[in-house]
């Protein structure tokens, strides 16, 4: 959302300010001082959200917002949810991530789509496939042609970086009852030996936020969850922060099991290894048209060929296509940002 507050900021009709809470009943993860000074670091104007003492969020009402971005729609506390603010504030919403609108329609979270005042979407095709999941009808729907996020890539030049980095970003999806994205039982120990070999590359290892929980719910020791961290460690970065882009920006490669970080990555132009579980579940419809111009791995022996053939020697048959496909899918123009401003204006006029 960073490139959407900085827009906002920019205007002389909007004040946008970060509110920092917590998220209820999910534990493991970074620490709420940790999440607070990651804020206080990419923006100025930022507001505790929380009691440490009370372990309750606070009254949004204090901060005399007109309107409030909700970042993320699940583990909310009940005096910062829409029923409350929509007594003082106007409601919005922009998913965190290009997210599967299949899923989303079928979600728990209908209440929250539907209570907000706009909820804006990646593209119309998002909101078709939304709409037609939906049980019930929903009026909020609105395209961006893109993502905020995204906006990261609007000046972007792939000639203005060295491209030194391989990424491995593997996903949290690991359990039967997930997304089921996660190759990290075939594929961990193996990428960590790889890299290990080539200590030529600059690695980062970029784990979603939730994979320590994943890992450790599929019975993984936690003294071997910690080890596999610390040997990553020992031979490339470990990023768990949020503000990811400039590392993805200067990467000439990335090796992922993920969903999102297929449209996030596409923008640089480089090479994208896309590990895939034979028993995962559906994509988003705009991930099922990125995989088409990606390097696709189901097993060991497809993964070291493709690494040995695209990061070792640099071969990248598909760059063309996967440049296409950025304006096949909608994320080309990187302006969501103000598209969201625009629709602001006029809801407000």
């Amino acid at each position: 959302m960073q490139p959407l507050y900085d827009e906002l900021l920019k205007s002389e009709e909007f004040f946008p300010f970060i509110v920092v809470t917590n998220v209820k009943n999910l534990h493991n993860r970074l620490s709420y001082k940790h999440i607070l000074e990651f804020f206080y670091s990419v923006a100025k104007n930022v507001e505790v959200g929380w009691d440490e003492t009370s372990k309750e969020g606070v009254e949004l009402k204090q901060f005399s917002p007109d309107i409030v971005f909700y970042q993320q729609p699940w583990y909310i506390y009940s005096n910062q949810d829409i029923p409350v603010v929509s007594d003082f504030a106007l409601p919005f919403y922009v998913s965190y991530a290009i997210e599967d609108p299949y899923v989303v329609a079928k979600s728990h979270l209908l209440d929250f789509y539907s209570l907000v005042i706009k909820y804006y979407c990646f593209n119309e095709t998002y909101i078709r496939y939304f709409s037609s999941a939906c049980p019930f009808k929903i009026n909020n729907l609105v395209s961006i042609d893109g993502h905020p996020k995204l906006d990261v890539y609007a000046d972007y030049h792939s000639q203005d970086y060295t491209h030194r980095s391989v990424i491995y970003a593997p996903h949290h999806s690991l359990t039967q009852s997930s997304l089921r994205y996660g190759t990290f039982f075939w594929s961990g120990q193996f990428l960590l030996n790889w890299a290990k070999l080539h200590p030529e590359i600059d690695w980062v290892f970029k784990p979603h936020p939730r994979f320590k929980l994943s890992l450790a719910e599929v019975g993984m020791d936690q003294k071997d969850i910690d080890a596999y961290f610390s040997e990553w460690s020992k031979i490339g970065v470990v990023y768990e922060d949020g503000n990811y882009f400039d590392i993805f920006k200067n990467s000439k490669c990335m090796i992922t099991d993920c969903g999102a970080f297929l449209a996030e990555f596409l923008p640089t132009e480089m090479p994208i290894i896309h590990m895939l579980n034979k028993n995962a579940g559906e994509y988003a419809p705009t991930n099922v048209e990125i995989m088409k111009s990606l390097y696709k791995v189901y097993n060991v022996d497809e993964l070291a060929r493709t690494l040995e053939d695209v990061v070792l020697n640099q071969n990248d048959p598909l760059n063309n296509e996967r440049i296409a496909m950025m304006e096949k899918v909608g994320i080309k123009g990187f302006h969501a940002s103000k598209n969201i401003i625009d629709d602001m204006k006029k809801l407000l006029s």
